[in-house]
């Protein structure tokens, strides 16, 4: 799977994630301000009626990181790209996410960025 976090285009095969800052979308967020970090924005969606943050959070996973890849400490549903992240360090880092929120909470998270 290949895709660029700048959310253009995918990327070539063999190419490591495409990290180019802040995106001039998602909005703000409410009192916080930009994330400020290297991300394509909400990863997961909020699955009924819960924010997918808040379980993220609450499994504990803020910093929680593999290679380059690293949940935000300031939002838990940002996955931020740090230099010389691959793609395969940012869809691991989601199957954990996914992994341990379903094993605590009973919730499958569905990612919101595509991967294709």
């Amino acid at each position: 799977d290949h895709f660029r976090f700048d959310g253009v285009e995918p990327a070539a095969e063999g190419d490591d994630v495409q990290a180019h800052g802040p995106l001039p979308f998602p909005p703000p967020l409410a009192g916080d301000g930009w994330v400020g970090e290297n991300s394509a924005g909400c990863t997961f969606k909020n699955p009924g009626g819960m924010a997918a943050r808040k379980l993220i959070d609450q499994a504990g996973l803020k910093g929680a990181s593999v290679g380059g890849a690293i949940v935000s400490q300031r939002h838990a549903n940002f996955i931020v790209a740090r230099e010389g992240t691959k793609a395969a360090d940012v869809l691991e880092l989601i199957n954990q996410i996914q992994s341990t929120v379903e094993e605590r909470f009973s919730v499958k998270l569905q990612t919101e960025v595509v991967i294709w």
